[in-house]
């Protein structure tokens, strides 16, 4: 696979409106709401980890876990660009 073929594209950004605040790249503990929709949360031990306990979204389910675990590598990836 030529290396010009692949590229990367962010899956989904912080909705509109949302602060940064609300999204750390640890958590001390499973936050109330769901910081995506705003939904409540469900401890969810599966998703545990260094960064802290896991949860899900009684709406958006583990995806939105992962969507909020995710933005510091994607603010990361868009500050400084892999390169080819």
């Amino acid at each position: 696979m030529n290396s010009t073929s692949r590229t990367i594209t962010p899956v989904q950004t912080r909705p509109v409106g949302r602060e940064e605040a609300p999204w750390p790249e640890t958590w001390l503990s499973v936050p109330r709401q769901c910081p995506v929709c705003h939904a409540p949360t469900i401890r969810d031990p599966c998703l545990n980890s260094r960064a802290g306990p896991g949860w899900r979204c009684s709406q958006g389910g583990c995806r939105h876990f992962w969507q909020v675990r995710m933005e510091p590598l994607r603010r990361f990836l868009a500050a400084s660009p892999p390169r080819p």
